[in-house]
């Protein structure tokens, strides 16, 4: 399958999907102390994680097939 340097850039180029600002916002509500009857309540503390991953690509496309078609 041979395909030309447009076509492999139109296979890979995201055409700015996923390009932009991006934020993150993480609330944890808890509630400590006495409930009404005999239910105590408490927090011992809350653990988020979270993971961002980002990608880019860096390429250069070249023929290995060129010297052949010369």
């Amino acid at each position: 399958m041979f395909l030309s340097e447009s076509e492999i850039i139109e296979g890979v180029d995201a055409d700015g999907a996923g390009l932009g600002a991006y934020s993150l916002d993480i609330t944890v509500d808890a509630e400590a102390g006495t409930a009404p009857g005999a239910c105590t309540r408490s927090d011992n503390g809350e653990e988020v994680s979270y993971k961002i991953e980002l990608i880019v690509y860096d390429y250069t496309i070249t023929s290995v097939l060129e010297p052949l078609f010369e």
